[in-house]
């Protein structure tokens, strides 16, 4: 019997997957993240045109994720998604094994839904998923985050239109670009995450400023009215 609560799709990662040391990249891993959980929401009937219809929105919260084994280059891979119910927010848990099963990267992410017209929180969202899903025990948390009070600058981030998604404002895989443009060439991530504070919508520009701490760094965005869009850790491999 198939369990409508689990999905999972096999691919080949391209080359644009990868960064010059052939690591993958962190916008990658979001996008195959984001692109697994759209699909199956639409399995679910929480889609993104189910959700229009009915006038609301996902918005992704916070994401994590840990590499267990670094993918080789342009491999076949199966990338794996599940939910757990929710009330106000959401968990979702991912995986990216080899074909053979041997555990690449476990993600989990925490989403929340809005009304469209308010883009205020929806305290009875209205989503009721057909059982639980999967154990999720030996998977990473999506925890919040707090920036450090001193950073140095690190460069802008501004929501350029190739930049942002259908709902309007910045794809929160591009975030994950600003992380890794702050870190040094070449920088192994093995341990990412990131938590997304208000959007930046066309035309707003986010100063970027990182620090860091023993073995990770920390990367946040500050818009232009002195709110913080972003906070990230990324924690680097020691060679």
């Amino acid at each position: 019997m198939e369990d409508i609560m689990f999905y999972s799709q096999e691919l080949y990662l391209p080359a644009g997957c990868f960064d010059i040391c052939d690591n993958l990249r962190p916008a990658s891993v979001l996008e195959l993240f984001q692109d697994a959980a759209g699909r199956h929401a639409d399995m679910l009937g929480s889609g993104y045109e189910d959700m229009k219809a009915a006038g609301k929105a996902w918005v992704l919260m916070r994401v994590c994720y840990h590499i267990d084994k670094m993918p080789d280059f342009g491999s076949r891979v199966t990338v794996s998604t599940w939910p757990r119910q929710g009330r106000l927010d959401f968990d979702r848990y991912y995986m990216i094994t080899t074909p053979q099963g041997e555990v690449l990267v476990r993600g989990s992410s925490k989403w929340c839904v809005i009304d469209l017209a308010s883009r205020r929180l929806l305290r009875e969202p209205g989503i009721i998923y057909p059982g639980q899903g999967r154990d999720s025990a030996d998977m990473p948390s999506a925890l919040r985050l707090r920036s450090p009070e001193n950073g140095e600058k690190a460069g802008e981030l501004h929501a350029l239109p190739s930049r942002l998604d259908h709902n309007g404002h910045m794809n929160n895989a591009r975030y994950a670009d600003a992380v890794q443009d702050a870190l040094a060439p070449g920088e192994t991530i093995e341990d990412f995450a990131i938590c997304y504070e208000h959007e930046l919508a066309p035309g707003d520009c986010a100063q970027v400023y990182s620090c860091r701490e023993g073995a990770s760094a920390m990367v946040w965005g500050v818009r232009s009215d002195g709110c913080e869009c972003f906070t990230a850790r990324a924690g680097i491999k020691k060679p």
